[in-house]
């Protein structure tokens, strides 16, 4: 028996009820504390119809940028990259076996179930990120925190200066 853990996307038709669990409030509260931004109106966070979160906090951050305020023309805090995941545990010894006799018969259906598999429960993992835009157009990203959210423990927060935030639950 050789137990192996695997990371894998979450099923496309999971995702819209784990999203609508997913505790924003905590989140919106969490930069509106820690930096300020989202005082004045809430961020719009949504799924898209791909399956791909976005959040997007309305005020432009310009006048906060000091010296560099003079170079951008628009400055906004808003997911950089996300995705919904967990976490898959099977016997590869199993899998291995099984994998043969799938060469042979294609036909037959192999899932992480027949290979004594157990999968964690659902994640969310984001990186949030400033968008500056500068006046000639051109733009790029400078992270702010990285954020998984798992239901039994809730949000757990990186931020890049190496502070760790969670939630309590």
């Amino acid at each position: 028996m050789n137990m192996v853990k695997k990371p894998i996307e979450l099923d496309a038709k999971e995702i819209p009820t784990f999203f609508n669990e997913i505790d924003w409030e905590w989140l919106s509260d969490f930069v509106k504390d820690t930096y300020g931004i989202g005082k004045e109106q809430k961020p719009k966070i949504e799924l898209n119809e791909t399956g791909h979160v976005e959040i997007r906090w309305p005020e432009n951050l310009k006048e906060r940028c000091g010296l560099f305020e003079n170079v951008y023309r628009d400055v906004r805090l808003m997911v950089f990259s996300a995705g919904f995941g967990r976490e898959v545990t099977y016997d590869e010894d199993i899998l291995n076996d099984r994998l043969k006799d799938f060469y042979r018969n294609p036909t037959v259906s192999l899932t992480y179930k027949d290979c004594n598999g157990v999968l964690s429960e659902p994640s969310f993992w984001m990186d949030i990120s400033f968008r500056y835009e500068m006046f000639d157009g051109g733009f790029n990203y400078a992270n702010l925190f990285n954020a998984v959210y798992e239901e039994s423990i809730g949000w757990v927060i990186h931020t890049t200066d190496g502070k760790t935030y969670k939630q309590s639950k």
